[in-house]
């Protein structure tokens, strides 16, 4: 265990990107450098208000809405591309919440026999909450555009929520794609980049245009309804 510490001293220990098993050891200093240049860009902006007065503002959400809250913020770190060329490191925001001590336990039996801890913060209740209502939008959405494909044999976009429906649509237009060269694109900035206040109009607009076509799928089906039933 002391090897240990001394080790994280010089090198931040972190997991592989896409290689969860695996770790690497990066050099503190580097990777200082890289997270305070991280969060010295166009990505973020610096808050003006105190952690104490975010925790109040978060507990006062959780509060109107009955969630639990928890006490803690989320943090910024860092995890090796180790497949690019050059490697660079891909940052993500994490969550910790303290894990409560258990009396009488050694180091290795805390690390060991821990009870299941779920880290949480002050947002993830209401995050996880959001995450389902607009789950609940993109199957509207999806809906709708099957009806729409249905009728004119056109997509207005595409839908993927999991990576086997992509292999399911290659393997079904695999004539049409036998003897041409499909490419993959992938995004040059992270989302993080995109004005805030146009996601927020985006998804505004979203769930208008969900709730407008839920409203006429419900209206069809009563008229079906109650011509079975006449």
């Amino acid at each position: 265990m002391s090897y240990l510490k001394h080790l994280r001293k010089h090198f931040v220990i972190t997991r592989v990107d896409k290689l969860t098993h695996n770790l690497a050891f990066t050099c503190k200093l580097y990777y200082q450098h890289k997270l305070y240049s991280e969060l010295f860009s166009n990505a973020y902006s610096p808050a003006s208000d105190t952690f104490d007065n975010i925790i109040a503002m978060h507990q006062s959400f959780a509060n109107k809405y009955k969630y639990k809250h928890t006490a803690t913020l989320p943090y910024l770190y860092g995890v090796p591309k180790l497949h690019k060329t050059p490697p660079k490191l891909r940052f993500i925001a994490g969550v910790s919440s303290p894990i409560e001590q258990q009396p009488n336990t050694t180091l290795v039996q805390r690390i060991f026999k821990r009870p299941h801890h779920t880290p949480t913060c002050s947002t993830t209740i209401a995050s996880k909450r959001l995450c389902t209502y607009l789950q609940t939008i993109i199957k509207l959405l999806k809906h709708k555009d099957d009806l729409f494909y249905k009728k004119t044999g056109c997509r207005r976009l595409w839908f993927v929520t999991a990576i086997d429906d992509v292999f399911r649509d290659i393997q079904y237009w695999a004539p049409m794609l036998k003897g041409k060269t499909p490419r993959t694109f992938d995004f040059a900035q992270m989302y993080t980049n995109l004005p805030q206040k146009r996601i927020i109009n985006n998804i505004r607009t979203a769930v208008q245009e969900a709730l407008l076509s839920s409203s006429s799928i419900f209206t069809r089906h009563n008229r079906s309804t109650s011509s079975t039933r006449s």
